[in-house]
């Protein structure tokens, strides 16, 4: 069997994200749930200004899943001095949800890595590189998860 060398753009794996989220700089011209660069006449949020739909589809999944609970909060999770993954930060949240988050937080730290599609342990285990991170950094990612907190 001959070896097989990888090279740039082989596919190695597929991971399904955990939660995804658009940068504020891509409301007005991608579809918020999809992503996709909307090309007819977007389909508005019914709550806000600020998100836009490729599709009926794509806004009633997202608005239910979980824009309806972010729509309020956007000006908070979007600002700049907080930093651009406030608003995956607050998905991830509103996906797994407070209540098991709070209840299961102490248990976090002593479980191993699953790996597992749509495991939350999977993306609380992630590397975090907090070690290497300035003081400021810290201090603003307490703040930001006190915002997402309350």
């Amino acid at each position: 069997m001959r070896n097989k060398k990888i090279v740039p753009g082989d596919v190695l794996m597929v991971d399904t994200a955990y939660a995804t989220s658009l940068f504020e700089d891509y409301y007005k011209s991608h579809c918020n749930h999809c992503f996709l660069r909307i090309k007819e006449e977007p389909i508005n949020c019914p709550t806000c200004s600020k998100v836009k739909f490729c599709s009926t589809e794509c806004m009633t999944t997202n608005y239910l899943s979980v824009h309806r609970w972010e729509c309020p909060v956007l000006d908070y999770v979007d600002n700049t001095d907080i930093g651009r993954m406030a608003t995956l930060a607050y998905r991830i949240v509103a996906r797994t949800g407070y209540n098991f988050l709070s209840s299961q937080a102490e248990q976090f730290e002593s479980m191993e890595p699953t790996y597992k599609e749509n495991d939350y342990i999977s993306v609380f285990k992630q590397e975090d590189n907090m070690s290497v991170r300035p003081i400021g950094d810290h201090l603003k990612r307490c703040v930001t998860g006190l915002i997402l907190t309350r």
